[in-house]
């Protein structure tokens, strides 16, 4: 497939209302008393699946975590995905509570997903994913990433006792070029985030892009 791509990285925003939000989620620790944190970007890959960086994941365990035999366990408070659709009648808000998650030494973290809440009636739900492809791409390819950046999360409390989320960011588009590639196959761990299932195995390979550029402000 051909595509049109800078030869140089670059930086691009979206629109506010780019249907990729519908596959590109945010990441946000939900903590008791309406304390909300983001933390990064997901994407769809199947029905209740996602996956993110580790590190991301890493970065909600500062909020309080447990280790048990059966892996890492939170309790104190909530991972959710906040996933943004188009509809004809407006935009549908969708909160997804991360109930388990995966990971391996790569900087992966595959995540499952239940249904929390929805700010209209929730009817059938339609997965989109992108196609995925489980070889990583060669070295020297162009490669295109989503994510959101100068994220902010404020909670207002209506006089009725509502209370009203309001999430501001930046969805970025970023192009570059894959750098060094890692071996397959690396011993994993898992998180137990509520939950209480055996540990599975999970190989995934690593990319790493060697050429990183800051974000032209």
């Amino acid at each position: 497939m051909v595509h049109n791509l800078p030869a140089a990285s670059a930086f691009r925003d979206a629109s506010i209302s780019d249907p990729i939000q519908e596959i590109a989620l945010r990441v946000v620790v939900e903590l008791p008393g309406w304390n909300l944190h983001v933390l990064g970007t997901a994407t769809l890959i199947g029905g209740n699946l996602a996956i993110t960086a580790k590190h991301v994941l890493e970065a909600a365990m500062r909020f309080g975590a447990k280790t048990t035999a059966k892996g890492v366990e939170i309790d104190a408070f909530a991972i959710r995905l906040y996933q943004l659709l188009q509809e004809k009648t407006g935009p549908v808000y969708r909160i997804w509570n991360v109930c388990e998650a995966w990971t391996c030494e790569s900087d992966i973290a595959i995540l499952h997903l239940n249904l929390d809440r929805v700010s209209s009636p929730a009817g059938k739900i339609d997965w989109s994913v992108p196609r995925l492809r489980v070889v990583p791409p060669c070295s020297g390819q162009k490669v295109i990433a989503f994510g959101y950046r100068e994220s902010k999360i404020t909670v207002t409390e209506g006089a009725d006792g509502t209370h009203h989320i309001q999430l501001d960011d930046l969805g970025t588009v970023s192009i570059g070029e894959v750098g060094q590639i890692f071996p397959e196959r690396r011993a994993c761990r898992k998180f137990c985030v509520n939950g209480h299932r055996e540990p599975s195995e999970l190989g995934l390979a690593r990319r790493k892009d060697d050429q990183r550029q800051k974000h032209r402000q």
